[in-house]
């Protein structure tokens, strides 16, 4: 997909690819940042402001940016992305010393 944020800071726009699994309606996204020692700056830019554009096929829409914090949800979600790239589970290893957030994306 490509994601389009706003700014957490700058209050600019910003586009950046990015996979994602689908769950029903909604899209599952992973702020990995690689397994790096932090956050990176799109999953900031949506919790500051959560109202995201997507531009994926017949998945694009404007979307609101909900972080999965239950437990079993998040599990179920982190799955699905998994099944579509097996490298988060790399990522994990690298960031043991922080939770990747798993992100909803609801339209």
């Amino acid at each position: 997909m490509l994601l389009s944020t706003i700014g957490a800071k700058t209050g600019l726009r910003r586009e950046l690819p990015l996979g994602y699994a689908t769950d029903g309606d909604s899209l599952i996204v992973i702020a990995s940042n690689y397994g790096g020692p932090g956050h990176p700056a799109w999953y900031r830019n949506l919790i500051a402001n959560p109202t995201v554009d997507v531009l994926a096929g017949r998945h694009s829409d404007t979307y609101t940016a909900v972080e999965i914090t239950d437990p079993a949800e998040r599990a179920a979600a982190w799955d699905r992305a998994l099944d579509v790239y097996s490298g988060y589970g790399d990522y994990e290893v690298r960031a043991s010393h922080r939770t990747i957030p798993v992100i909803r994306l609801v339209r």
